[in-house]
């Protein structure tokens, strides 16, 4: 008895983990991101924009109760086998897919720290521009840094009034960034 509610609530994360990785990359894939002020649409540009949308869904997942902390371990862990799985599809050696992965969660966490402390920060949106600007255009100030850190502070408001369960079944309302970046 005590290990089938076990095994099922690992299911039911492991269904709820891939429920929100599909759902960010979705939302991550919307052509309103890639412009020429935007992300590039290339591997990096891909990278950088599911990370902001997993760390913003990690965000959420803190004050998800129950079992939030286990769910976002699990959707971390669900993101770099996607990560991996791509790398294979393209060739990549098991040597050179253990180095990638080791610079690409180097990365992540850098990310999801930066976006964290930025929109905690009492001005959240101009700390989202700096960071945004650092991390995800290399100081690049032709791209435009502004509208990705509206969007990124309108999708975590959303985030945050969504209800647990919504969250927990991976059924995210993200605003359409083409309202937002012009």
């Amino acid at each position: 008895m005590v290990l089938s509610r076990l095994l099922g609530k690992k299911s039911r994360i492991r269904k709820s983990s891939g429920q929100l990785l599909s759902s960010a990359s979705q939302q991550s894939r919307h052509p309103a991101f890639y412009s020429d002020r935007g992300l590039s649409d290339s591997l990096d540009g891909r990278f950088e924009s599911i990370t902001l949308h997993i760390a913003l869904i990690m965000r959420r997942l803190k004050s998800v109760q129950p079992s939030g902390a286990a769910l976002a371990e699990d959707l971390c862990t669900a993101l770099f086998s996607s990560f991996d799985h791509a790398f294979r599809e393209m060739g990549t050696s098991d040597v050179a897919i253990a180095r990638k992965i080791r610079q690409l969660g180097e990365a992540y966490a850098g990310r999801v720290a930066a976006y964290n402390d930025s929109l905690s920060s009492e001005d959240a949106l101009q700390s989202l521009e700096a960071a945004i600007l650092r991390n995800v255009f290399g100081g690049d100030s032709t791209r435009d840094a502004a509208q990705f850190a509206k969007y990124t502070l309108a999708a975590d408001t959303a985030l945050a009034k969504q209800s647990d369960d919504a969250v927990w079944n991976g059924q995210i309302n993200w605003p359409d960034p083409a309202d937002i970046l012009n």
